[in-house]
C-alpha cells in the first residue's frame, strides 16, 4: 500500500513538473511571438492617440496636453512609456520660458505592419482600433466645422461596399498598403521641397480603411 502511494506521488509530481514546463514553454513562445513593448505601447488610449498624432508631425508632451486637455504630468508619463518602448525618440530640445520643451517623433517600431498587428492580443487590437477611429472622426469633424474639409475642389471622399473572395481581399489590402507607402513618400518629398523654398505648406489628412463587414440581417416580413 505504501509503495503504491509513493508511485502515485511520484506520478503526480511528474505531471505537475510537466505542466509547469509546458506553461514555461508556452510563455517563452508567446514572448517570441508578441513583442511586449508593442502591447504595452498600445495598452492605453492616450498612448494610441499620441502615436497617431506623432505619426503626422513631431510633438512635445506640452502640445499634446494642450490639444487633449489632459494634465501635463499625465501626458509626460505616457510619453516616457512610449519612449521606453522605443516607439518614439527625442528629436529636439527647445528652450521655452526658462524650461526645456522635449520634442519627439515616431520610430519604425510605432509603425505596426501586418505581422506585428496579428501578434497583438485581440483586446489590444480592439482598443487601438477604437481610439484610432475616434481620432479620425474628430479630425474630420474639426475640418468640416472649420470649413477646410471642402475648401479645395479637388478634395476626395469616397466609400464603397464590396463583395470579395479571399484572393480579392488579399489583393485589395496590398493595394491599400502600396497606396499608403506612396502617399508617405510624397509627403517626404514635399517636406524636402518646403525646407528648400518659402513655398506655402498645406495641412492635410488622408485615411485608408479596409475591413470585413457583418452579413446584413434579413429584413423582417
Amino acid at each position: 500500500m505504501a509503495a503504491k502511494k509513493k508511485r502515485k506521488a511520484k506520478t503526480a509530481n511528474k505531471a505537475g513538473k510537466s505542466s509547469k514546463q509546458a506553461r514555461r514553454r508556452m510563455a517563452a513562445k508567446t514572448r517570441e511571438i508578441v513583442d511586449p513593448r508593442l502591447a504595452t505601447a498600445l495598452g492605453h488610449p492616450l498612448r494610441v492617440h499620441i502615436l497617431g498624432a506623432i505619426a503626422q508631425r513631431a510633438l512635445s508632451p506640452v502640445e499634446v496636453a494642450r490639444e487633449c486637455g489632459e494634465p501635463i504630468s499625465k501626458v509626460s508619463y505616457h510619453f516616457s512609456v512610449l519612449r521606453d518602448c522605443e516607439c518614439i525618440e527625442l528629436t529636439e530640445e527647445v528652450p521655452k520660458r526658462g524650461a526645456v520643451e522635449h520634442v519627439y517623433r515616431g520610430t519604425q517600431r510605432a509603425l505596426l505592419r501586418d505581422a506585428n498587428w496579428k501578434r497583438l492580443p485581440k483586446s489590444v487590437q480592439g482598443g487601438a482600433t477604437g481610439v484610432t477611429l475616434l481620432d479620425l472622426f474628430k479630425n474630420a469633424l474639426g475640418a468640416v466645422e472649420a470649413g477646410t474639409f471642402d475648401a479645395r475642389d479637388d478634395r476626395h471622399l469616397s466609400w464603397s461596399a464590396l463583395t470579395l473572395d479571399e484572393e480579392g481581399w488579399e489583393q485589395t489590402m496590398l493595394t491599400l498598403e502600396r497606396t499608403r507607402e506612396e502617399i508617405m513618400d510624397l509627403a517626404t518629398e514635399a517636406a524636402e521641397r518646403l525646407a528648400k523654398t518659402d513655398g506655402k505648406s498645406i495641412n492635410a489628412s488622408f485615411a485608408l480603411a479596409g475591413y470585413e463587414t457583418p452579413i446584413p440581417k434579413p429584413k423582417a416580413k
